[in-house]
């Protein structure tokens, strides 16, 4: 409001008169109010969508997706904001708090007796705060999450039938799309998903491949002998292995005309037979495919390329998959073993072991066959006249005939008594074998013995023990003038190998270099035959005439002759001892009989014998050999005179024989049971080997 006027001025007169001064001025106008208070804050905007992650599938073989599968990895959806915010807070006063304030006008005039001017109006009043801000504002929806990833990879994909998913997720934006990545070894044209159109980019790869041992490497381009993995293979997907359900027949389209003298066929294909079809890219198939009938021992396969580092490569065929890496050893009768080559020219090496005519650099182009060869000598097929020893492997599966008068020695299939080699003296550059007269294996089934009459000679064969196959040339060990090779033995322990002649019986180290020990023998008839105890300490022989059992030292050292003929027992012709040791057992082709002797130290007593034709013994009229069943439980004895084989039970206790049952050629189907003059067994089975008669050729 604006101050009081001022007082008028004035005369003293006599008639006294009231004086006013004017009003005072009006008041100048109040201050501006505050500002308002600043609004509060809007509530937090939405939550993105999330990202689509990730999904892979991946295998070393197929990948077959079947219909209205589905994989999914879109993004997720932005999410709505939540409600409205609070009130503001108080206002605040502004800086400009009285801007706008005025001063008052003058007074008004005092009247009769004018006074003075009336006096300026006050300052207007401060302004008010300012009012409290308004509710925040609703945040925004939140951005789409981005699709992710979908992966399917194997050496070959069938995805045809599949669904995908990896769309972004929808908000205030949309989310970017995802992407599907394809691994294949084989085409992916019309394999690919049928429902892939939400994928922002498709990758298209090659599937599972590494680098193939098979195939020399070129230095120029390392990865050219990298090949893919063959779906289906038996153990599974792998570079190279077996193909599982495909043999020998299933190609004879394939195969055409097959010379009578192949063991094998290397075919190059560009397309894998059977459910082996699938068309890999860039690579054709290779078979190594076993024709023989029988086992391939240690078949190699190699290939080179253009500018290879070794054109000349060769390795052993080996299989993986799931198992561990190994080599074969021997591909079976029929298998067909596989690799993948690349699509350019290849050179192939292939072999198997024996006298063969295999490949070497050969160029092949796709649908080609070629095929390693037996080179085969006048022997190969020629018929012996019989076997005068059989030896058996330590795992049953081969068999090791030697023919005396066809100075032969054959290795045979124990399972289907099939023929697998055949070594004949002056064939193939095998001597010292006229007149073989004995063989042996080994305890752990690496070596095999045998032994010549005529040359005087011990020959020593390495034997796979996995195909049961023998080396080509064998270990020569000839003592001119020495009569010691008509029969042969090896101790369990495979550190001596003893021989046995006319002469001398000759102790043969085969753990050192060490000169054999020998024994003359010429003073008692000379060794017919030989075994050895199970401890080794001990060698039992016969002798030649057949009179006398002599019990030598291991080091033939010392000897105890038992005068067998004084005690009834005549013509010593086979010899065992059974698995406790405890005793030893002779045939006696002389007086039809079987002698038990039983052991104490260095002691052989005659405890019991059976004869033929008493007590219900028959069978071993002649009795020639004699050999334990794999668990000692029963004996089996050949009758070469009656062309029979005659069985025992043996006790225990005592080390007496129970006859048991007899059978003889011609009864009950038997058939080529003729002279039989040697005789082993293992768990399978009892082979029995014959010299024939009357024109019929021996056999087993």
């Amino acid at each position: 409001g604006g101050g009081g006027g001022g007082s008028g001025s004035y005369v003293a007169v006599v008639y006294p008169v009231g004086l006013y001064g004017g009003s005072g001025g009006q008041g100048g106008h109040g201050g501006r109010g505050g500002d308002g208070g600043d609004g509060a804050d809007g509530t937090r905007g939405g939550d993105g969508g999330g990202g689509g992650g990730a999904f892979e599938l991946v295998a070393r073989g197929r990948v077959n997706v079947v219909s209205s599968a589905t994989f999914a990895a879109a993004g997720d959806d932005g999410t709505a904001a939540s409600n409205p915010g609070s009130p503001g807070g108080a206002g605040s006063k502004n800086a400009s708090l009285n801007s706008g304030k005025t001063n008052g006008s003058a007074g008004e005039d005092g009247g009769l007796i004018d006074g003075g001017t009336g006096g300026n109006g006050g300052s207007g009043g401060q302004g008010g705060d300012g009012g409290r801000g308004g509710y925040g504002g609703k945040g925004g929806t939140g951005g789409g999450g981005a699709g992710g990833t979908i992966k399917i990879s194997g050496t070959t994909v069938r995805a045809s039938g599949a669904t995908i998913d990896v769309s972004g997720g929808s908000g205030v934006y949309t989310g970017q799309e995802g992407r599907l990545i394809l691994g294949s070894n084989t085409s992916l044209s019309g394999q690919e998903p049928a429902g892939q159109d939400t994928a922002r980019t498709v990758g298209r790869y090659a599937g599972t491949r590494a680098d193939n041992v098979y195939i020399s490497d070129v230095a120029s381009n390392p990865a050219l002998d990298d090949t893919a993995t063959i779906a289906g293979l038996a153990g599974g997907a792998d570079l190279f292995g077996l193909l599982s359900g495909v043999t020998e027949f299933s190609l004879a389209g394939i195969l055409g005309t097959v010379p009578d003298n192949a063991l094998a066929a290397v075919i190059r294909l560009d397309v894998g037979p059977g459910a082996y079809n699938d068309n890999y890219t860039g690579m054709d198939m290779l078979l190594f495919v076993n024709l023989s009938g029988g086992n391939l021992s240690t078949p190699r396969i190699g290939v080179g390329l253009s500018g290879s580092a070794d054109a000349s490569i060769l390795r052993d065929l080996q299989i993986d998959g799931v198992g561990n890496l190994r080599n074969l050893g021997s591909l079976g009768a029929g298998q067909v073993w596989a690799t993948l080559i690349p699509d350019t020219t290849v050179t192939v090496n292939a072999t198997v072991a024996g006298s063969i005519s295999g490949l070497s650099g050969k160029t092949m182009i796709d649908n080609q066959v070629e095929f390693i060869r037996a080179v085969r000598s006048d022997v190969a097929s020629a018929e012996l006249a019989g076997m005068d020893a059989v030896a058996v492997s330590p795992d049953g599966r081969h068999l090791y005939a030697v023919s005396g008068g066809d100075g032969a020695l054959v290795v045979i299939n124990a399972d289907d008594l099939s023929q697998r080699q055949l070594f004949k003296d002056g064939f193939d550059g095998i001597t010292r074998l006229a007149g073989a007269s004995d063989v042996a294996v080994s305890a752990d089934g690496s070596k095999v013995f045998v032994t010549s009459h005529d040359d005087k000679a011990l020959l020593t064969f390495t034997r796979n023990q996995v195909t049961g196959d023998l080396g080509g040339t064998p270990t020569i060990d000839y003592y001119a003038g020495f009569d010691a090779h008509d029969t042969v033995a090896v101790n369990d322990a495979g550190t001596r190998v003893y021989t046995g002649g006319a002469s001398y019986v000759f102790a043969n180290h085969l753990d050192d270099a060490a000169t054999p020990d020998f024994h003359s023998v010429a003073a008692i008839g000379g060794v017919a035959e030989l075994a050895v105890s199970r401890d080794g300490t001990l060698v039992y022989a016969s002798t030649q005439g057949g009179g006398a059992l002599v019990v030598f030292s291991a080091d033939l050292g010392s000897r105890t002759v038992i005068d067998t003929a004084g005690l009834g027992l005549h013509g010593i012709s086979g010899l065992a001892v059974s698995a406790d040791d405890r005793h030893v057992y002779a045939a006696l082709a002389g007086s039809d009989q079987v002698a038990v002797f039983a052991r104490s130290g260095s002691t052989l007593t005659l405890v019991s014998t059976v004869n033929n034709n008493a007590d219900g013994v028959r069978g071993i009229d002649g009795a020639t050999a004699l050999v334990f069943s794999a668990d000692n439980r029963y004996l089996f004895v050949t009758g070469s005179a009656e062309n029979a084989v005659a069985v025992f039970e043996r006790d225990a206790a005592d080390g007496s024989l129970h006859f048991l049952q007899v059978v003889r050629n011609g009864v009950g189907g038997v058939a080529g049971l003729l002279r039989p003059a040697t005789v082993t067994a293992d768990a399978h089975g009892v082979y029995i080997g014959n010299l024939g008669q009357n024109g019929f050729a021996g056999g087993i």
